[in-house]
């Protein structure tokens, strides 16, 4: 059984079930969904498989095929992730950073614990960003962080603009983000 990271006390099995840590139980998932407990937004109502891909593979993307076509049927060996347009990051290449209402970033493991330290959000054209007080004046005055420009070490003044290479705005992996 392996923690699922993004939702921290939930356990997934590889064969498709998950525990709960904070109820001492295994959960009954309706029609292939369970609901988690988030420490911030309240409970999300999720697919079991998408929380077993996550725990066993560290990776997160959007959609979810089913090998035999059943949705109820969430072990690992009949999971896994459609893929699109560019591919999630892989084990070990990247660590998921929870933003507001259930999305995720992708960022480099020696920047991840600086990062991991705010709250973080997806703005309307799909970036990652916080809300940050401007040093020296009342919480009344505060400005936007985009997390791809505080991993470059960019200045807010800085007029270069950051490329995602591979379209993923929350793919923030320094091998991924060029700035122009």
């Amino acid at each position: 059984m392996y923690e699922v990271k993004i939702y921290p006390g939930y356990y997934a099995s590889s064969d498709g079930h998950i525990w709960s840590e904070r109820s001492k139980k295994w959960l009954k998932p309706t029609h292939g969904y369970v609901t988690v407990a988030r420490d911030a937004g309240g409970p999300k109502r999720i697919a079991v498989a998408k929380l077993v891909l996550m725990a066993h593979l560290d990776t997160y993307w959007k959609h979810v095929e089913y090998r035999d076509g059943d949705p109820t049927n969430a072990a690992l060996s009949n999971v896994y992730w459609r893929e699109h347009d560019h591919e999630p990051p892989m084990r070990g290449s990247a660590k998921m950073i929870m933003l507001a209402r259930g999305k995720i970033a992708y960022v480099d493991a020696d920047t991840y614990d600086d990062l991991s330290r705010f709250r973080w959000h997806a703005t309307k054209i799909g970036v990652a960003a916080r809300s940050a007080s401007v040093k020296g004046y009342a919480r009344k005055y505060q400005a936007t962080e985009l997390m791809h420009r505080r991993i470059l070490g960019m200045s807010p003044n800085d007029a270069r603009r950051v490329i995602h290479k591979n379209g993923n705005r929350l793919d923030n992996r320094r091998s991924n983000l060029k700035a122009t």
